[in-house]
This record gives C-alpha cells, structure tokens and sequence, in this order.
C-alpha cells in the first residue's frame, strides 16, 4: 500500500501538480495524513521535566552563547537583555534548533526575553520543514521577562526558537519545553540578578575604551608638541596613532563581533608595523615625516570617529535614538496642532482613541504648560483642544504616527517617554524640520479597517487581522527607512563640521578636536547621536567659526546668528566679537570692514530666517510661545544640568540621594526647590563671575582675532545659561585656541578624559555633572587666561602698548597645522 501511494503521489501525478509539491517521501506523509491510511506513529513516552534542560544546541546562526539558553537559569524580572546571563541574538535571521532525540509532543512552553521583542517557536520532523506553534508576544514591562504558553497540540523531534521581531535587540535568558503542562505553573526556574557591578555593564566597558582611546591621543598630541624642544619625541605621534588604531579595532571587535574580526586585527597591525617601519627608514628623506604625519592624524580622526559611535555598538542594538527622534520628528511635524504644551496630552488622548486606555491611565505624563509630573486622568481632564486643533485626517496621520514609535520602542521606554521634557526647538529650527518632516506625510496612513489599533482589531474578522497585521509591518519597515535616513541628516553635518575645521585650521587641529570630541561623557553618543536636528545648532556654530578664521565676516555673522536662531544659547558665542566692536567704537570711533561685515551677515540672518519661519509655525504667536516655553524650562532644575548656575546650586546636604523622596507625585521636588533656593542666595557671586570673564575675553579681544574671541565666548555659554549635559559638545569650539598652546591643548584634552572617569566614580546625575561643570569650566577658563597672559606678557615687553585690532584674520602657511 505504501507503495502504491508514492507511485501515485510522484508519478502519476501530473508535472504541473507534482513538481511544486515536495519529493516522494514527503508527498508520502501527506497522503497518509490526507487519507489517514495507517496508523500514526505514536510519540515516544515522555517524562515530565523539561525536555531541554541542558541541551546543546542541534544547529544556529548569529546566536551567542546559546548555553544559556537551556541552563535552567534566567535573570531575574527585568534584568538588562544583554548580560553574561542571555543568549543574544544577532539580527531577524537569528536562530537555535534542538534536538529531541525522538518525536515528542510539545504542550507547554517557556521563554524568557527581552520584553518588547516577539519569538517564533516552530516544530519539525526531519529538522528541514518547521512548522510554527507559538509567538511568544511583546511584555508591558521592560527588561527580561517570562512570556508562558499552555494547551499546545505539537509534536515534532527538533525544536526551533528564533527569527525574531521588535527593536533589533533580542536576547533569550531561558527556554523550556514540556509535553504537557507541570504540576507547578510557572516552573521554577533558578533565578540569578544580573551583575550590577561597574566591571560588568556597558557603561564601564565603552568609559574604559574612551578613556584609553583619549590617553593615547594624548600621548601622540604630546608627542607633536615636545617635538619643538625634543626632535625624537616626535615619535610619540605615530607611535600613539599606531597604538590608537589597533586598540579601536581590537575593541570594537570584543564589543561587537566583526566579521572576521581576527583577521581585521591582524591587518591593523601590519598596517601600522609597516607605516612605522617605511617612516624609520626613510625618516630623513625631505617629505616623508610629513605624509607620515598625515597618515597618523588621519588614523585619529577615523579611530575617534568609531569611538564616538560607542566602538560601532551604537545604543546597544540600533543606531537610531528613537526617543530623542520622536520630539524632533512628531513635534516639527504637527507643531502647528500641538505647539510646544500639548505633545503629550494629544499622544496620550491619540492612544486612549485606540484603545488603550488602561495602560494610558497607569502612566505619569509631564505636563508641558508648567512641566509638573501629573497622573494622566489628572492630565486628561481637558482634552477639548487637541479635538479642535487637528483634521480627521492629520489626526490619523499623528495615530499612525505613535503607533510606528511606539512599535520600535517598546512599551516600557515609551511609557517613561511621556515623563521626558516635549519639543523645544525654535520657529527657525522649525522652519526646516517641519518642512523635511511634513514631505508625504500621508505616505504611510492606513484606511481606516486597517488600522493597527486595539480597537480596530477587536472588530475585526481573523482575515482582516491577518491583513491589519501584513499592512503595520510593511508601512513600519517605510518608517524605519525614512527615520534612518532622517538620522543620516545629522551624520552629515557632523562630517562637514570636522572637515570646515580642517579646511578653516588644518588637519592638526582638525584631528585634536575629533579626539576631544569622542573622549568626552557629557555629550556621549547615547544622549543624542542617531537623532534628527540635533546637531544643525552645532554645525553652525562650528562653521561660523571656521569662517572667521578664514576672513568671511558675512558668512561668519550669518552663520553663527543662524546657530543662536535655532537654539538661542549660541548667541552667547557673539560676546566675544561684541565686546570687541564696542572697545573699537570707544576707542577709536569707527569699526573695520571687517567687523561691519560680520554685522551684516548677523542683521540679515535674523531679517530673513524669522519671517521665513512664521509661515511654517502657523502664526507669529510661535515666538512668545517659544519664549514662554524657555522661560518655563529655564526655571526647571534639572539633574544632567551643566554650567556656573549648577556649580553655585550645589550643596552636599541638598544633593538628590539625599532629598529625593515618594512622597510627591515628582520625587525630585524638594531637590529642586532646594536648587532655586541655593541658587538664588548667591546671584549676586554669579553676575561677578559673568563680569569677571566679560573683563577677561575684552582684555583679551583688543589683540586676538575675531574667531579667537568667538572660541572664548564659549565660557559665556557655561555661565550664562544652565544647559542640559549634552549641548557640551560645543567645547570642540575651543580646540583650535587651545591648540596653539600646548599647555592649553593638554589641559583640555586631560580635562576631558578625567571627566569621562568621574561618570565611572559618582552615581548620581546632580553630584556628576556638577563635577563635570567644574572640571569643564576649569579647563576653558585656563585657556583663556594663558591667552590672556600670553598678551599681557607681550605689553609689558613692548612698554603697554596695544596692538591695533585686526581687520582680518591673518592666514597661516598651507602647511600641516
């Protein structure tokens, strides 16, 4: 009979039918279950335990340390995904098979993961064809967490866990199978804390990269400048650059794994041994120290640039901070409808629309008319503007929107998200992130039936939930390819920055400040990079710099007013060439061309970028909207604040471990009332400091260059406002003054690195970036004064004469600078 049944499943079969369906012996299985000739082959007898305790697995792919897998060990409830106690999956490809040993039947399964990703579990036969029996779903609580299936109806030898769907960071602590359901449900499984201690978590493995990475910079910079005394110390250059960049490749490779990564090692080594070897030999032919020093910095610039990106490990898991993108993306986008105050309210309200009114109602949300920390039924008590501010169809258009956000970040951030700070760029940022942001935005709107919200779902047939489901997944992957490439915005204008400092002050200065810059804590690529318009600010700032040092005063005035259009604090940058064209006015009653140019680049930046933006923001009232906002958060302390204002707030007895407290809706309440209250007691110390380094740059300004006093502005910055930690990736601002100076070029970089250790020794946010603030300032205000002394050396050399103020920059020798 099972003959006859092949003969007519593989031959008399016609070859249009035949040739699709399988070989013979699998069209032999489908036949006898088709007609259910002949008995089945019953499963083996099974005990009662796990039937993969302590397997190893039967085949993988991009699974690490898949042993942990069936240890019958997990960490405890939300512990971090990726630990010595998970098993990491790498990508949605990623797969563990076991096997059995036998056909068993599968009734009960347990997987723990990570809470905001789903796991597919499928059975086979022949360990070839799987056939899918669970999706372990999503968790609301963050962390790992237990996901637990019962009933199953399964049966199969090999068992398969994997391809993986969430937010790109999967990992498994336990897997565990049973023919039928235990006794005791859950079953215990031994539960182990993840290590908390600093030698066992991210944080201390990327501050001991950056920290090594910053030293050895240092060594190769002292190096350069030891050379003007000690020729043959200009060996430390090469030798530090060489040891920089096989230390990146090295490191990068144990964070993440490269491809062949042993083999990109051995070719750093070789590259550097024989780059070493060729300068030796040919040191003293004209020429070759200079391309050799060429390719040393080079090798910086690229080494600082991985270690910036956290040694290519990024956030852990993705590139892309989709938190920090939601603000800049959602909030440019329906700026018009939420202005700055009502972001959070209209989410929640948008989430409540779908469905979600439990989980909504369990959440604290940040009011953003006064920033306090309210329930959300106490929040969403009047909703009335938000139905009034949108269309129907931008309102399906802001949905959609959240529920695309929502599904990369999972629902533990997302939840947490509503207590973050909203939207709080200025209408002239606004005039180009609206724009970009508000290109096809009805590109990935669904018809209302296919609305991925629970709601609609309960209403729907299996078919249509089937089709719900096929629709959110194609217009998510749209999403995550146009966030993507909104991150690659950023990307870009940090490329173009570096390179205007190396065209503005040479490739020395533009390496130094890339070591600076990926060295440092405070502006860490896990506060901001992979966002969208956080670094337009910045870039401006930057460029504006680089042009005054190469004499375009318009464009100079234009770009750096167009840097304090989009954040104001960057106005603080023009101190510096103000005081100059004040003295200038004084003292000699006219201005330089040069000075008159920088004017008016700074008078029509603001003539034309502000009524540009009224338009985009909807009305002119988007700038007493803006002030009111900065006033709002200018009198909210806050723990990762930096600048003179948190240094004269500190007091060891008012820190936040020591006053925060339950007992209020926000925790930090006392902590800042006790801020303001510090603080405040001392304003009248805090307008002397500002004095005193207003004296210091307008001593320094009558004999410096414009983009010199243009770089020490940015110790008004540290003083004038409180800014939030990562803005301080302006400090690549002074990297060229304080190049010119050895001393300087070291206390800046030593600076730097020590405060990337402080992270490490202090817990708490206040008490850290307090040092931080210290340490920062210290290091500008150093700068300063050895720039400062430096002239007042030179008048008293030349009898107390002044020099005259230059009208435009003087250009070094296109040399190596």
């Amino acid at each position: 009979m099972r003959a006859l049944l092949v003969f007519f499943a593989a031959g008399l079969m016609s070859p249009a039918l035949a040739a699709p369906l399988a070989p013979p012996e699998v069209a032999e299985q489908w036949l006898i279950r088709l007609m259910d000739l002949g008995p089945k082959p019953p499963p083996a007898a099974c005990g009662k335990g796990n039937l993969l305790l302590g397997k190893r697995p039967y085949a993988s792919n991009n699974t690490l340390n898949p042993q942990r897998i069936t240890d019958d060990v997990m960490p405890a409830a939300g512990g971090l995904w990726e630990s010595p106690l998970t098993s990491k999956l790498k990508g949605k490809s990623a797969f563990v098979t076991y096997d059995l040993g036998e056909v068993l039947p599968i009734g009960a399964l347990l997987v723990q993961g990570d809470n905001n990703d789903r796991y597919e579990i499928s059975v086979s036969l022949d360990g070839r064809s799987f056939t899918p029996i669970w999706t372990a779903p999503f968790h609301p609580t963050g962390g790992m967490q237990v996901r637990l299936t019962q009933g199953l109806s399964a049966e199969g030898r090999y068992l398969r866990l994997g391809f993986p769907t969430g937010d790109d960071a999967y990992s498994i602590g336990e897997l565990q199978a049973f023919c039928a359901q235990p006794s005791v449900w859950p079953p215990p499984v031994k539960i182990e804390k993840t290590p908390k201690t600093p030698q066992d978590t991210r944080k201390l493995k990327m501050a001991r990269g950056k920290i090594t990475f910053g030293l050895l910079g240092l060594l190769a910079f002292l190096g350069l400048f030891a050379a003007r005394r000690y020729p043959q110390a200009r060996w430390l250059l090469p030798l530090g650059a060489s040891a920089a960049l096989i230390f990146i490749v090295y490191y990068t490779n144990e964070q993440i794994r490269l491809k062949q990564g042993e083999t990109w090692i051995g070719l750093s080594v070789a590259l550097c041994l024989g780059g070493l070897t060729w300068l030796w030999r040919n040191q003293d032919r004209e020429g070759v120290w200079i391309k050799g020093e060429r390719a040393a910095l080079v090798a910086l610039t690229l080494a600082a640039a991985v270690t910036w990106i956290n040694f290519g490990t990024f956030h852990g898991s993705r590139a892309v901070h989709y938190w920090d993108t939601f603000h800049y993306y959602v909030g440019s986008k329906y700026f018009k409808e939420n202005s700055y105050t009502r972001l959070y309210k209209c989410a929640a309200l948008a989430e409540m629309d779908d469905g979600r009114e439990k989980e909504v109602m369990e959440r604290k949300i940040r009011d953003l008319r006064n920033n306090a920390l309210l329930s959300a039924e106490e929040h969403l008590k009047d909703v009335k503007e938000c139905r009034q501010a949108f269309t129907p169809e931008r309102w399906s258009a802001f949905r959609q929107d959240l529920r695309l956000f929502r599904s990369e970040m999972g629902t533990d951030w997302w939840q947490k998200m509503f207590k973050d700070h909203g939207y709080n760029p200025t209408p002239v940022w606004n005039l180009v992130g609206s724009t970009l942001t508000n290109f096809g935005w009805r590109g990935l709107v669904p018809p209302d039936k296919l609305v991925n919200s629970p709601a609609n779902i309960r209403a729907q047939s299996r078919p249509t939930r089937t089709e719900i489901h096929h629709r959110f997944e194609e217009d998510r992957a749209k999403f995550k390819v146009r966030i993507q490439r909104f991150a690659y915005f950023d990307a870009a204008l940090y490329l173009t920055l570096f390179l205007a400092l190396g065209w503005a002050f040479g490739l020395r200065i533009m390496a130094f400040s890339m070591v600076v810059w990926a060295s440092g804590y405070p502006w860490a690529y896990f506060w901001t990079g992979g966002s969208f318009g956080r670094v337009p600010w910045l870039f401006f700032a930057v460029v504006g710099l680089a042009l005054l040092k190469k004499g375009y005063g318009f464009l100079g005035g234009w770009s750096i007013t167009w840097s304090a259009l989009h954040r104001v604090f960057p106005a603080a940058l023009a101190g510096g060439v103000t005081l100059q064209i004040l003295i200038d006015l004084i003292t000699k009653k006219k201005l330089s061309v040069f000075q008159k140019r920088i004017m008016l680049g700074a008078t029509l930046a603001v003539g034309i970028l502000i009524p540009l933006s009224i338009p985009v923001a909807g009305s002119a009232r988007a700038y007493p909207d803006f002030i009111e906002n900065s006033m709002k958060h200018k009198s909210t302390p806050l723990t990762n604040n930096m600048g003179l204002q948190t240094i004269l707030s500190y007091r060891p007895s008012d820190i936040a471990r020591k006053t925060k407290s339950g007992k209020f809706s926000d925790p930090f309440k006392i902590w800042k009332i006790k801020r303001k209250e510090n603080f405040k007691s001392l304003i009248l110390l805090y307008g002397a400091i500002i004095l005193g380094f207003l004296v210091l740059i307008g001593y320094v300004g009558r004999e410096a260059q414009a983009w010199e006093v243009t770089a020490m502005s940015t110790i008004l910055l540290m003083s004038i406002f409180e800014l939030t930690c990562y803005y301080y990736n302006f400090i690549i601002l002074m990297a060229p003054l304080a190049f010119k100076r050895p001393r300087s070029a070291v206390v800046l970089l030593a600076a730097v690195i020590y405060g990337q250790w402080l992270q490490l020794k202090i817990g708490w946010y206040d008490e850290q970036y307090t040092a931080e603030s210290a340490v920062i300032i210290g290091a500008a205000l150093f700068i300063i004064l050895e720039r400062a002394w430096e002239i007042f050396q030179a008048r008293r050399a030349e009898g107390g004469a002044a020099a005259p103020s230059v009208e435009t920059p003087a250009h070094e020798a296109r040399s190596i600078k």
